[in-house]
């Protein structure tokens, strides 16, 4: 006799699963998560100089200037700024990943 197949329910944020479905959505992020972790370094580092070309003058410069030698809040919150609009996750590497690694 086949298994009974829950029904599929939506949720808030677009994905349909089913009931008691978490741990194996749980076990799917952690599998794709440890994949993203072998993709080549070189891919985040290209990503990071892309958003790091994309942002203004003044940001760039205060990024190249150690955080612990900058005197003035202005620069401080240019750099802490520069420094969230070139962080590289999961999604940015995963956006450029061909469908078969993931």
């Amino acid at each position: 006799m086949a298994p009974i197949r829950q029904p599929l329910v939506p949720t808030s944020w677009g994905v349909n699963i089913r009931l008691n479905d978490e741990e194996s959505l749980w076990n799917d992020f952690a599998r794709c998560r440890k994949n993203s972790m072998n993709w080549p370094r070189a891919w985040r580092e290209a990503i990071q100089q892309e958003k790091r070309a994309a942002l203004s003058p003044e940001v760039r410069k205060a990024l190249d200037i150690p955080l612990d030698e900058i005197k003035d809040d202005e620069t401080y919150m240019r750099h802490l700024e520069g420094q969230a609009n070139t962080r590289v996750g999961e999604r940015d590497v995963a956006a450029r990943a061909p469908a078969h690694n993931v």
